[in-house]
């Protein structure tokens, strides 16, 4: 079991990084928040930003941070631009070719 783990940890782990790659790629490094955040990161981008698509054709779902304000609650303006990234179902052969590019 424990070995499992550990190739599991080291998987994710390599899809991290080349996500992260992706994003620092064409959002740039400032506009990353990856604190402890397990298989997601936040990432700051405007609503018809190219890297969406990109995340998309990756398999990568993107999630605008305003999703998970509760309904009728105001959302802060600082949470606007900003789109949670959840690569657990990452499709890792894609990553090459968009690093590429």
């Amino acid at each position: 079991f424990e070995r499992h783990i550990n190739r599991m940890r080291k998987h994710y782990r390599r899809i991290r990084e080349l996500v992260i790659q992706i994003t620092e790629k064409y959002a740039g490094a400032e506009n990353v928040s990856e604190d402890e955040a397990g298989l997601h990161f936040i990432v700051r981008i405007s609503a018809d930003d190219p890297l969406k698509q990109i995340y998309e054709s990756c398999g990568v779902r993107v999630t605008p941070l305003s999703a998970y304000y509760d309904e009728g609650s105001e959302v802060p303006e600082s949470a606007l631009d900003k789109y949670v990234v959840n690569y657990s179902s990452a499709d890792i052969s894609r990553f090459s070719e968009v690093l590429s590019e």
